[in-house]
């Protein structure tokens, strides 16, 4: 476990699904003691190009099942990381019900690589970071 995580919240995007990536952050971030914001889609189809998307029935599970079996505190929240809007959206549903009750001042980030075999060796890559809230 790491200690330096209990108690602070983790926004975790992807983590709408119990299959990949972002929700093994999730139960990781959660058997540590962080709270945990579930973020994903939450709605739209529920598959595309064959990858299943994170939908709100099932980001709602997650974030039960993570506080019942860590004792954490949870929050699901649709969050479309490509729209402006729904940040700010999230950011408002966020301070509304915090996990902990603290300020919420995450670091996203956003990456475009373009396909593997289409990449340049140097200069492709665009990157930004966005501060989110205050």
């Amino acid at each position: 476990m790491y200690e330096d995580l209990k108690g602070k919240t983790a926004l975790v995007t992807g983590a709408g699904k119990r299959t990949g990536i972002g929700f093994a952050i999730a139960a990781k971030m959660a058997s540590c003691g962080a709270n945990v914001i579930i973020a994903d889609l939450g709605k739209g189809p529920e598959s595309v190009g064959g990858v299943k998307m994170g939908m709100r029935q099932e980001m709602q599970s997650i974030a039960s099942s993570l506080a019942e079996k860590y004792g954490v505190k949870t929050l699901a929240l649709d969050l479309d990381v490509t729209s402006n809007d729904s940040i700010q959206q999230m950011i408002q549903n966020e301070s509304t019900h915090r996990p902990n009750g603290k300020k919420f001042s995450p670091q996203a980030s956003v990456c475009t690589l373009g396909r593997i075999s289409q990449r340049k060796r140097k200069g492709q890559e665009s990157f930004r970071s966005i501060k989110l809230g205050k």
